[in-house]
């Protein structure tokens, strides 16, 4: 008798059984993508973290198995092999991971991350697998080439303006550049918005004080109106009440313009009031066209700036000459600031009460003032009687329908040694009796839609027939080439059966090749 390798047992039969009852581990295929030079790192003795996971960041962790090296069922295949280009860097050869772990069923698309010596992942540390299998799927197949780049989509439309951005810190200003010759003025565009008006900046030092300019000419004397009789002055009536403002009137034709008066002393200087901080800029308006470029002049030699004089000290006030004749009327001068407030003259007699204004336009309504501070709590009151039961709501919807099948498979290692060889649940097997590896089936069900799949070709006329058992009930399949087999018909499994597979040799001679095989399946309980 040669002796026998053991890969993998019926445990799917076996597991579905139990998944029938609860959620248990199920043998799952995954595959994980790696780089070829960092693998060589990996010994026989290595062996790898496979973690399994529901969510695309793999932070939500489903299950997970430590697979040695020397595993049947873990394999290292090259997926594809890239041209490399004159002067360009070497490709990554990709190499693909392929396992069988023992996790619970994953109801939506999992994520795999696989960690040990010489793992370096392609394609992201949490890389995505295939759905699961459906009835008789075997697993899956090696990576197909990538396809064609489609065609490139149009445009889509521009998104809308971001908010504008705050304003920057004002840089620090530049060293002042030869001034250029002076262009044509380009045409004004559209005034902006006018910003709100902020407060006073701080006033700046007193500039040096710059030469006095040409006067200008004089303009025509305006006709004297003549001076109508000056009328006595009343007595002051008592001020009546004040009514109720009335609508502003429109507004008069301008008067003439009476003759000029003297210039009256100029008051003293008010003090000068802080000023106000700079308020916010307002938005600029659009820009004008730009007008035509001036012709370019000779540039002068910037000639140096000669240091600020100090400033005199005033000379006293001259003696105060004759009044000379009245000259023609000089332009207004700057207004001068406001000289201090009189004294309040006295109060007048009153005057009769004059008659009431119109009622004026009643004004908006003022601001929501703010919302009160919420009382305190007041206390508990006691507890009341207990209401009388309602009534019974109405039935709800029914829930989905629970798992009606579950794929299964298995596999092992069939010996030319022409003697029949024997398999039970969860890894057991026998060269001698059925009974040292057959497990009692605890459910009723149906096996269905078996595959056997043969990694060495028997040989020419010759093959292995493999036969499922559950107590009397059997369902054989014969295997005469390497591959995939389909085998027809079912089996009806009886709780309380003893459930088994074996594998005899087909003559008409011993086969001439030992090989591993696996299968899958269907189970459907009753």
């Amino acid at each position: 008798m040669h002796g026998r390798t053991w890969r993998r047992g019926l445990f799917g039969l076996g597991c579905a059984f139990a998944l029938a009852r609860s959620a248990a581990a199920d043998p799952t295929s995954v595959s994980y993508d790696i780089d070829r030079h960092a693998v060589r790192k990996a010994t026989v003795a290595s062996s790898f973290l496979f973690q399994l996971f529901d969510d695309p960041n793999c932070t939500n962790l489903v299950g997970s198995a430590t697979v040695a090296a020397t595993d049947p069922d873990f394999k290292i295949e090259v997926v594809n092999r890239q041209i490399r280009l004159a002067h360009a860097p070497a490709p990554a050869v990709l190499l693909r991971m392929r396992a069988i772990i023992d996790v619970p069923p994953v109801g939506s698309t999992a994520y795999l991350v696989v960690t040990g010596t010489g793992v370096t992942p392609i394609g992201g540390v949490c890389q995505v697998q295939a759905p699961p299998p459906t009835s008789g799927a075997g697993l899956p197949g090696p990576q197909g080439p990538a396809g064609a780049d489609g065609a490139t989509g149009a445009q889509g439309p521009a998104g809308p303006q971001g908010a504008t951005g705050t304003t920057g810190a004002t840089g620090a200003a530049g060293a002042q550049g030869p001034q250029g010759p002076q262009g044509a003025t380009g045409a004004t565009g559209a005034t902006g918005a006018t910003g709100a008006a902020g407060t006073d900046g701080a006033a700046g030092a007193q500039g040096a004080q710059g030469p006095q300019g040409p006067q200008g000419a004089a303009g025509p004397t305006g006709a004297t109106g003549t001076t109508g009789p000056t009328g006595a002055t009343g007595l002051t009536g008592a001020t009546g009440a004040t009514g109720a403002t009335g609508l502003t009137g429109a507004t008069g034709p301008a008067g003439p313009t009476g003759p000029t008066g003297l210039t009256g002393a100029t008051g003293a200087a008010g003090v000068t009031g802080a000023a106000g901080a700079q308020g916010p800029q307002g938005p600029a308006g659009p820009q004008g066209p730009a007008g035509p470029t001036g012709a370019t002049g000779a540039d002068g030699a910037p000639g140096a700036q000669g240091a600020p004089g100090t400033q005199g000290a005033p000379g006293a006030p001259g003696a105060q000459g004759p009044a000379g004749p009245q000259g023609p009327p000089g332009n207004d001068g700057a207004t001068g600031a406001t000289g201090p407030q009189g004294l309040p003259g006295t109060n007048g007699t009153n005057g009769a009460s004059g008659a009431p204004g119109p009622q004026g336009v009643p004004g908006n309504d003022g601001a929501q003032g703010p919302q009160g501070v919420p009382g305190n709590d007041g206390a508990q009151g006691p507890q009341g009687d207990p209401g009388a039961q309602g009534n019974p709501g109405p039935q709800g919807p029914p829930g989905a329908n629970g798992i009606s099948s579950q794929w299964i498979g298995g596999g092992g290692n069939a010996n030319r040694n022409g003697a029949t060889e024997f398999f039970g649940v969860f890894g057991s097997s026998s060269t001698t009796a059925s009974t040292l590896v057959a497990t009692v089936a605890p459910l009723s069900g149906t096996i269905s839609n078996w595959r056997l799949n043969l990694t060495t070709s028997p040989g020419a006329g010759t093959g292995y027939t493999f036969t499922l058992h559950s107590g009397a009930n059997t369902l054989a399949c014969i295997v005469n080439a390497s591959g995939p087999a389909t085998c027809p018909g079912t089996l009806t499994v009886t709780a309380g059966d003893l459930v088994y597979l074996d594998d005899t040799d087909t003559g008409p001679g011993i086969p001439a090749n030992s090989t591993n095989f696996q299968w899958g399946a269907t189970f459907s309980p009753n």
